[in-house]
Order: C-alpha cells, then structure tokens, then sequence
C-alpha cells in the first residue's frame, strides 16, 4: 500500500510540473535585448528629440543665453583632464560653480538642459584597463551624478583594435553603476570594413553591441581628413543611412562641426545630414550635436538657425 501511495504522489507531482511548464513558460533571456542582466533599452525611450552642444564647466551665462536661444537641450559637458590614475583634476568648487549656475537659470528661464559630465581618454595615453583607473573613472562620475547630473557621457577614443570586450566591460561596469541614469558615448565614425581595420572606426557590429548598453551614442561628423565637399556629404550621409538602417537598442546625435577647415563645416554638414535623415523617417537619430559652443561663431549660429528648422 504504501508504495501505491508513494506511486499516486510521483504521478501528482509530475502532472503539476506538465502543467507549470504549459501556462508558466520558463524564462530564457533574449540575447538581442539582455546585456549581463541590464535592461538594452535603459532609458532612451524617455529621451526627447532635441540637438546638443559640447561645452565646458567654463561656460558663463551670455553662453546659455546662447543654448537657450537656439534650443539646445543636451549638453556634454568637458569638466576638465583626467589624471593617469583616472581621477578628473578640476576643483570640486569648480565643478559646484557650474552646477548652480545651470541650477539658477533653469530656475530664472524656465528651461531644462540634460547635462552629462566628461573628460576626454585617449587609450594611448591612459591605460583604461587598470583596476585604479577604473575604479577611480567611475567613482569621479559617481561624484557628478550626485551633484545632478543627468547622466554620464564617456569619451574613450579610440577603441584599439582587438580590444573591443574589455572596452564593452567598462561599459558594462558603467550601466549597472547607474541603472537609472542616461549613460551617452562618443563612438567612432561608422567602418565601411568589417572586420575594421582602422581603430578609430567603428563596424556596425561594435555599433550593436555599445547600443545594448547605452542610451545615446554621439557619432563623429567630423576629423574625417577627407577633402572634397561631396566626399565629405556622402561621408555624412554614409553615416545617417548606415545607423538608420539598423534596429539598434539606443539613440543617436549626429555630431556637425564647428571646429575644422573647409570641407568640414557646419554648413555641409547639416545639409548631408538633413537631405539623408529625411529618408529615414523611424531614424533613431533624435537630433545633431555640434562640437563645440567655444567654436561656434555668430555666422554658424545663423547657418544652423536656418538649416535646422525644427531645432
């Protein structure tokens, strides 16, 4: 008797996984949205369109008056040189100052900027991959978020050739850091080979596996070396139709110079881009970002003004 029991209890139990496994599937993670356990669309549907600039702390309020002005809402901020141990050198009281300054004219102009912190890391110059460096780059951020900051913009160029994972681990490291803040890269220009073979490109797969970690990629329009006005555009264009082409898991800012000799100007570069961009009308480019406010001049705010009818 007792084993006919023990029997009934087996087949019970059997029938109540069957059953557990019809109507309560197991869960598999998607390798196409499921990045080490973070969430590949993070925050990017939250953000507007809208067009950024790259400015400095350093910025004084004739500068905003000028943002304002012409509706640039997110702004990258250079908060000044990173040590070689990855500690940023610029003075907390700097740092403060520009925080209350933002603070106060949002408060006086009812105007909203999304400010993201960064410091420019060249991989040749830094060694990305030490334990201190990392520790002490994302503690500094850590420290800016908590000033409000919006997010955190990494400027890590280039991404040497063959070191991509280690690259991704950072970001990997960055995104579970700040699950609830907008984590932005500045990415390399878009490879027309693959694998790439130059280290300051980047393929469209690198493309995807950064846009399952981030929420907005800033894509150079610019420091290309090319010479010629068509050239350039098709560059632009190359770049606008390659990313919208593809189902990436982020956002996008083209970036458009101010910086840089003829054929690289503001000018062309918004042409290209809007001529292209209208051919993409799901483009997860939400805007362009110009580099940068303490290169712009009046006769470029006056080109963008024009050209960029719904800044």
């Amino acid at each position: 008797m007792e084993k006919i029991i023990i029997f009934f209890i087996g087949i019970v139990v059997l029938i109540a996984f069957v059953l557990i496994g019809i109507f309560v599937p197991l869960e598999t993670p998607d390798s196409s949205n499921s990045t080490s356990g973070i969430s590949t669309l993070r925050h990017s549907n939250s953000l507007e369109k809208g067009n950024g600039m790259v400015i400095n702390i350093w910025i004084e309020k004739s500068g905003l008056d000028n943002l304002k002005a012409h509706n640039i809402k997110y702004l990258f901020v250079d908060v000044g040189d990173t040590g070689k141990d990855g500690k940023i050198k610029t003075s907390e009281e700097e740092i403060d100052r520009f925080i209350e300054l933002i603070k106060s004219y949002e408060k006086e102009n009812n105007y909203d900027f999304v400010i993201f912190p960064y410091s420019e890391v060249n991989t040749y110059d830094y060694n990305i991959n030490s334990e201190i460096f990392r520790d002490n780059f994302i503690n500094d951020y850590a420290d800016f978020i908590n000033k409000e900051f919006d997010g955190i913009y990494v400027d890590i160029e280039p991404v040497k050739i063959g070191e991509e994972e280690r690259y991704l681990g950072l970001l990997d490291e960055i995104s579970k850091k700040f699950p609830d803040k907008i984590v932005s890269v500045y990415s390399g220009s878009v490879s027309e080979t693959e694998p790439r073979t130059n280290e300051w490109e980047w393929t469209l797969e690198l493309y995807k596996k950064v846009s399952d970690k981030v929420d907005l990629i800033f894509v150079p329009g610019y420091d290309s070396d090319i010479k010629t006005k068509s050239e350039y555009q098709e560059f632009i264009k190359r770049e606008v139709r390659d990313i919208s082409s593809r189902n990436f898991n982020t956002l996008f800012l083209m970036g458009i110079p101010t910086h840089n000799p003829y054929p690289e100007t503001i000018e062309n570069a918004l042409e290209a881009y809007n001529e292209e961009i209208a051919l993409h009308p799901n483009s997860k480019f939400i805007g362009v970002g110009i580099f940068s406010e303490w290169t712009i001049d009046d006769e470029e705010w006056k080109v963008f003004e024009e050209m960029m009818v719904d800044s």
